[in-house]
């Protein structure tokens, strides 16, 4: 799998879990990046550095937007229609 692909899928999960959950996520799903950084790096495909700058920032990107989508749909009245998918996640 290429950066390219590596860096959407990792935009489309910090989506995911920014509507789901809270900021603690955060730091596994960094921890996920240097893991996903290393097995590229076993590939020959790209530099360490450029690779972790790239799918941290994707991620990090990704979360913004789905926390800010998951907000604006809890606050925009809609709420009853997907009432489990907005829920914050239970401490």
């Amino acid at each position: 799998m290429s950066l390219t692909a590596t860096a959407l899928l990792n935009g489309l999960l910090g989506a995911i879990c920014g509507v789901r959950f809270r900021f603690h996520v955060l730091i596994p799903l960094i921890a996920m990046a240097f893991v996903e950084v290393a097995i590229l790096k076993q590939t020959g495909m790209w530099s360490v550095v450029w690779s972790a700058i790239v799918l941290i920032t994707v991620l990090e990107i990704g979360y913004l937007i789905g926390s800010s989508l998951g907000t604006l749909w809890r606050y925009s009245g809609r709420e009853g229609v997907l009432p489990d998918f907005t829920r914050p996640a239970p401490r």
